[in-house]
């Protein structure tokens, strides 16, 4: 009898804590949505489809395996935060500040990019199919076996070495106006590979 008593409370216990740890999560995810802030913040696997974190302050924060598809990050801080394995495709992100950011196997599928800070930012792994980054500086990124098929590179600096000198995947590229590794600006109309 007592053993079953132990147990039932055990099992209570881990119920209680569960919610309260569900508690938490959302009341740090409305803090975010309320606030537009939330630095350093454990925002791991949550999901922010469509949300309007437009100006967020979300340095250091941690949205490994978050959702963010669809929404609007222009201008948006999130420097050094940890965004492997994050959903990101279709992602409004004018101006935004990814620099130093863990963007391992993100998905930036369909990324709208203009502007983005990323340097430092590590993209191994990451799928930018058919992304739009016009003016991004990807100076010192870690580009290593991103796939990169169909997306738009325009004055893009910086980072495409890396790409270039990994298995990234460049196949119907357009990389108009990219800096190349050996510094050179490709052609207007290069696709899939720098003329």
């Amino acid at each position: 009898m007592g053993t079953r008593i132990v147990a039932a409370m055990t099992a209570l216990g881990l119920l209680l804590a569960a919610g309260a740890a569900v508690a938490f999560v959302d009341a740090q995810r409305q803090q975010l949505l309320r606030t537009k802030a939330c630095e350093g913040c454990d925002l791991s696997g949550l999901q922010l489809r469509h949300a309007s974190l437009r100006m967020a302050r979300l340095a250091g924060a941690d949205l490994s395996q978050a959702i963010l598809s669809y929404a609007a990050l222009g201008q948006a801080d999130l420097t050094g935060a940890n965004l492997a394995g994050a959903d990101l495709s279709h992602v409004y992100a004018a101006a935004v500040i990814l620099a130093r950011a863990n963007l391992t196997g993100a998905s930036l599928q369909g990324a709208i990019m203009h502007g983005a800070q990323m340097q430092g930012a590590n993209l191994a792994g990451a799928d930018l199919t058919g992304a739009g980054l016009l003016a991004v500086d990807f100076t010192g990124a870690d580009l290593t076996g991103a796939r990169l098929q169909g997306a738009t590179l325009t004055n893009v600096a910086g980072g495409i070495r890396g790409a270039v000198e990994s298995p990234a995947v460049f196949a119907d590229a357009k990389l108009g106006g990219a800096i190349w590794t050996d510094g050179r600006t490709c052609a207007a109309d290069s696709v899939g590979t720098c003329r």
